[in-house]
């Protein structure tokens, strides 16, 4: 295999997963010896990165070319989604996402996927890792900055929210992760392991390639009793019982509005009865008292002519009585007529 130089348009593998595991392989058997001590520890460049992948075979697959798709980048190198990724369900199961070319996050779940990398770091070398800056901007999550252990053999478990109310696809062509890479101040010819091995490594010598793995050990409950706990965003949840009160409130909104109408024209009904039934009884007792006032006219007009001769003073008593009946009759229809215009008007009409 032939290196293709970072500015090329044309990305070329030059280590392959087979050939790195050997060449890692190789390394851990004679010692882990640092193959380039006059680099300084520090965060390595693209140069130093390619010689250490090529040395211990650290990373894997490893390409170079591509021009600005590059995946080999001035202090980083990219990781993409591999063959594997998985979810917890409804029910609280963990179950395999099938998926070619394109994976789906669906909106506001938590999906773990693997790195299409595998690791075989020497002693000497740790990773950090983050998440593009364009699906940040998108929505996704990603925990920043895991360090991923000098000695660590294995695949990278990266879970993934979808923060967003939309399903968020991602290609195995894309970009998923920015690796970095540090040299530390390990000594080489040091026989002491100071620190622990990075998940009992060292013992085993297997690595861990499997994500599933990582993804039961975070789901058991802490004191190791009880049943796994799934781990699901809660985002669904509280969004469901927002919409299910949301429905809810509508209903009653419906229902109350229902009432409201319904009482409206009750009431409106009632005042409009009950305004009738004035009208009608200040129209009944305006024509009683009209009736009145002309029958009184009448008899009052019949005595007075008779008694026109024998003058004023000479009047019957009965009719002085009567002259004053017909004077209170009429203040009080003069009374009412003012207090109900609208009937006035309407008997003026007739």
């Amino acid at each position: 295999m032939t290196g293709l130089e970072p500015n090329s348009g044309l990305e070329g593998e030059i280590l392959s997963p087979v050939d790195a595991r050997k060449r890692a392989e190789d390394h851990r058997d004679a010692g882990q010896h640092d193959p380039f001590p006059e680099i300084p520890p520090s965060l390595l460049a693209a140069e130093h990165i390619k010689k250490y992948v090529m040395a211990t075979g650290a990373i894997a697959p490893f390409y170079t070319g591509g021009g600005r798709h590059s995946r080999l980048k001035m202090a980083t190198y990219e990781g993409r989604l591999g063959e594997r990724a998985f979810v917890y369900n409804k029910k609280g199961m963990l179950e395999s996402l099938d998926f070619d070319k394109e994976l789906t996050v669906r909106a506001n779940s938590i999906v773990f996927v693997e790195c299409d990398l595998d690791f075989r770091l020497p002693n000497y070398l740790a990773l950090r890792f983050n998440l593009q800056i364009r699906h940040v901007h998108r929505g996704l999550l990603l925990g920043t900055g895991p360090l991923v252990d000098p000695g660590y053999w294995g695949k990278l478990c990266i879970p993934l929210h979808n923060l967003t109310d939309e399903d968020y696809s991602i290609s195995r062509d894309d970009g998923l992760i920015w690796v970095e890479f540090t040299k530390t101040t390990a000594v080489a010819e040091c026989t002491e392991t100071p620190g622990r091995p990075p998940l009992e490594l060292l013992e085993t010598n297997k690595g861990y390639w499997e994500i599933r793995e990582f993804i039961e050990r975070a789901a058991r409950p802490r004191n190791g009793k009880g049943a796994s706990v799934p781990i699901r965003s809660s985002i669904s949840k509280v969004r469901r019982r927002a919409e299910r009160a949301a429905r809810s409130a509508k209903k009653a909104q419906r229902w109350a509005f229902g009432i409201g109408v319904g009482a409206s024209i009750v009431g409106a009904a009632t005042i409009a009865a009950l305004a009738f039934a004035l009208l009608v009884f200040v129209k009944d007792t305006y024509n009683s008292l009209d009736s009145s006032i002309h029958s009184l006219e009448e008899r009052f007009s019949s005595v007075e002519k008779i008694t026109t001769d024998a003058g004023a003073g000479h009047l019957p008593s009965a009719v002085r009585e009567l002259t004053s009946e017909v004077e209170e009759l009429r203040k009080r229809l003069s009374e009412l007529e003012k207090d109900v215009p609208s009937i006035q008007k309407g008997r003026s009409k007739s």
